[in-house]
């Protein structure tokens, strides 16, 4: 769908409105994802898909209608629907209009060999792995995805938006007898990915990590590479919600403005950032802001919805649009080496809440877990539980290294750290 295609189907839609307020949200979207196990390929899959969704208000009455037949008399059906929602609706005490025209930011988010990228060109990327596991004697598992979309924003006050992106990701799991090991690559443009490097990568875990040995679990020094830092990270940053904390509902409450974490500790959102962009724009089309939500070990600000920045009086910050960590100019042998004895954590898997008022959770390390000793790598370690809480994680900040660009569930640039304390549990298998 290009600018003008967006462009009519926006125009039309508001002109078979009837009520006083109408947002229009329409789209496309392309994704292939390729996956294989035991070097192999076992499925390839693709979809293809469109949108349209209609948020229509009377007063403080709203009604959403959505379809994916972008034909003109759906467009005005989904409209119809809308408004006939939204006059059987409650109000909604909390709903706030949407904004006129804005001047949204050109965020290049968009790479054409992503959008084109084909089956073979995956298939070709799954080979170097294959071949690179083969070489070792290891066998591989994972996936590679691609993404196009195409969005685009208007409403009844003569708004309008209009935005593309496109997103990769390969991620593998090398395999042994007894180790594992497990890396990533994502990004804006495929044609920037280096299948071989993640392969090896992956790799070199699993084979550091064959004959692991079983450690007590107890609190250890501890360095999270950056797919294992970015992971617990999300958790809290899902939790910023000001309106929850000033109600006494989250872990943050009380928390705002005050020191909870090392001075060493920044972390901000950028929609601009250019290896992991967002969307130009956030709730009821106002321009995705730039947030430092820690700054120097403090806690900034919470995030703020519409609702609530109006009714608090605090600056609009919407959700985060992406995580991005200051680190410091070391390498992480550098981190490894200021280590006399921990532990080397590569990721974390199925990380779930134990106590949210203490913003405390529990998951597992997988695919990569190591002993360190006298400022070296001796040997893996078999996989451990932890219970442990992202507050305490940032007050135990000694040392960072340089910020890269990793992916879980959400998108971010931050550093491996190095903690003076990281409570592990138990032991586990899976």
């Amino acid at each position: 769908m290009e600018r003008d295609d967006a462009r009519r189907i926006t125009e039309l839609a508001l002109s078979a409105a009837t009520v006083e307020c109408t947002e229009v949200y329409v789209g496309t979207t392309a994704a292939a994802t390729t996956r294989f196990s035991d070097n192999s390929i076992t499925q390839n899959l693709s979809q293809t898909d469109r949108y349209i969704a209609i948020r229509s208000a009377i007063g403080n009455k709203v009604g959403v209608a959505t379809a994916n037949d972008l034909s003109d008399e759906s467009i005005r059906q989904v409209v119809r629907r809308a408004e006939d929602i939204a006059r059987a609706a409650e109000p909604d005490t909390e709903y706030v209009p949407p904004v006129g025209p804005q001047d949204y930011p050109d965020i290049p988010a968009f790479a054409e060999a992503t959008a084109v990228c084909d089956p073979e060109q995956r298939a070709d990327a799954v080979a170097a792995v294959v071949a690179t596991a083969t070489a070792g004697g290891m066998r591989s598992s994972g996936s590679i995805s691609t993404s196009a979309d195409v969005s685009a924003i208007a409403n009844s006050l003569g708004l309008f938006g209009f935005h593309r992106s496109s997103r990769f990701a390969l991620n593998v799991t090398a395999l042994t007898e007894d180790s594992s090991g497990w890396a990533e690559s994502s990004g804006v443009d495929v044609s920037r990915l280096d299948a071989t490097d993640v392969a090896r990568r992956a790799c070199e875990k699993a084979a550091m990590s064959r004959n692991p040995i079983d450690v007590d679990p107890k609190p250890y020094v501890t360095i999270l590479e950056p797919p294992a830092l970015l992971e617990f990270l999300e958790f809290m940053m899902w939790d910023l919600d000001a309106k929850e904390a000033d109600e006494g509902r989250s872990g943050f409450a009380g928390k705002e403005g005050t020191v909870i974490g090392q001075p060493s500790v920044t972390i901000r959102s950028d929609p601009s950032h250019p290896e992991c962009p967002g969307s130009p724009w956030t709730n009821g089309g106002v321009i995705t802001p730039k947030v430092t939500w820690v700054e120097q070990g403090t806690l900034k600000t919470l995030s703020y919805s519409r609702f609530w920045a109006q009714k608090t009086g605090k600056p609009f910050t919407g959700s985060p649009s992406n995580i991005l960590m200051s680190g410091e100019d070391h390498d992480i042998e550098d981190l490894i080496a200021s280590v006399d004895e921990g532990l080397l954590v590569t990721r974390f898997w199925y990380i779930r809440t134990v106590d949210p008022m203490a913003l405390l959770h529990t998951g597992m390390t997988r695919d990569g877990l190591f002993w360190i000793e006298k400022g070296r790598i001796k040997c893996g370690v078999r996989n451990l539980r932890f219970n442990e809480s992202q507050l305490r994680m940032l007050s135990q900040v000694r040392m960072m290294g340089r910020a890269t660009p990793t992916a879980m569930y959400s998108r971010g640039v931050v550093p491996p750290v190095l903690l003076d304390s990281f409570q592990f549990t138990s032991g586990t298998k899976f």
